[in-house]
Formats: structure tokens, sequence, C-alpha cells
């Protein structure tokens, strides 16, 4: 995500980022895959902006 920067370094966030579409896109095809075999998946916080959350989760 956007937000998925180094610690260390003096950015907050990144200009190149994986867009909605293709963030559903891959996940979708993870999610085909291992459907059978995983019950529950949990995913780090913090990688979009809130403005952006409303998107992710339509």
């Amino acid at each position: 995500g956007k937000k998925a920067v180094a610690a260390s370094g003096t950015t907050l966030s990144k200009e190149a980022a994986v867009s909605v579409q293709q963030h559903e896109k891959e996940w979708d095809e993870i999610f085909a895959g291992i459907h059978e075999v995983v019950d529950a998946v949990a995913f780090q916080d913090g990688h979009i902006d809130y403005d952006e959350l409303d998107a992710f989760f339509t």
C-alpha cells in the first residue's frame, strides 16, 4: 500500500501504490486458491489513508 514505507525513512507514503481494483483482483485470486483450507484472514492495518477505507470495504 501507499503507506508501506520504511520506519527509518523520512516519507510517510509513496506515490506508486496498488490501486483498490488491483488489490481486490490479487486477493480474489489468492482467496480462490486457499478458500478450502483457510478459515480466517487478518490484515495488517495502516497501508491506506482513512479516506480510502470505504473503497476497500465495498
